[in-house]
């Protein structure tokens, strides 16, 4: 029987994957280790959370896909197999790590609305300035959602008026359960009225704007900027009322 022993490089690598960080940026020149970088950080990240572990990797071109998709294929091994039906590694853990280009605008609205659990882009600097500055409130509206549900589980043991006026706000911020699934398809569906912004809703949206704008040909069109706005105009607001809940929940007794 043959043992494969997987580890990273010290150095960027070793850096790279034991960064506690929310974001994590690895630079360096082509045959950096970084694709080998990326693939152990989500088998990793996939041993820890199984079947919860969804990821998805994006370069700028399908053609650029078939390097890294050929590095993680030899390192998975027996651990997770890829099916071009899907483009994604399903691991025997239940985890998936989908594989995503951005040749065409088009290709943006392909992951609209995803649910993830890790992203990683490859060659961020190609991204615009408009749409870096997308990226990065996307990630901050992500990380107001799980520290919103955090903050809830905090409190939920908590009585009096004030506590629950915040799980209230907390509630409408980042929804948990079924309340979640019922807003998620409501806004997929177009059905029973508007869904509610959610933090959740403001990511995705701000996600998916950056990601039309690096799969810009040429320059961001009119539509693309104004998606754009539209995902900062709907952001900005949830974020200032996460402020104010956090400040709230920080001197409640």
């Amino acid at each position: 029987m043959n043992i494969q022993i997987v580890k990273p490089q010290p150095g960027p690598q070793a850096a790279f994957i034991q960064c506690t960080a929310d974001v994590v940026c690895y630079g360096g020149a082509r045959g950096g280790g970084k694709s080998w970088a990326i693939a152990l950080d989500f088998w990793l990240h996939a041993e820890r959370h199984g079947e919860d572990a969804r990821g998805l990797i994006l370069r700028k071109t399908r053609e650029d896909l078939k390097d890294f998709i050929d590095t993680a294929g030899h390192m998975y091994a027996g651990s997770a197999r890829y099916l071009e039906k899907g483009n994604f590694f399903r691991f025997t853990s239940g985890a998936k790590l989908y594989c995503g280009y951005l040749e065409r605008e088009a290709d943006a609205a392909n992951y609209q609305g995803w649910s993830l659990t890790r992203l990683y882009f490859d060659e961020l600097t190609q991204l615009t300035t408009l749409s870096s500055t997308l990226y990065w409130e996307a990630v901050a509206a992500h990380r107001a959602f799980n520290e919103a549900k955090e903050l809830a589980k905090t409190i939920d043991g908590k009585a009096g008026a004030g506590a629950d006026a915040i799980k209230g706000e907390l509630e409408a911020l980042a929804p948990t359960g079924l309340q979640r699934n019922v807003r998620v398809l409501r806004g997929r569906r177009g059905g029973g009225g508007p869904a509610t912004p959610t933090l959740e809703a403001a990511s995705n949206a701000l996600q998916a704007a950056a990601m039309a704008m690096q799969g810009a040909e040429v320059a961001p069109t009119a539509t693309q900027v104004a998606a754009a706005n539209a995902a900062r105009a709907q952001a900005q607001p949830l974020m200032a009322r996460w402020v104010a809940v956090k400040a709230k929940a920080a001197v409640l007794k």
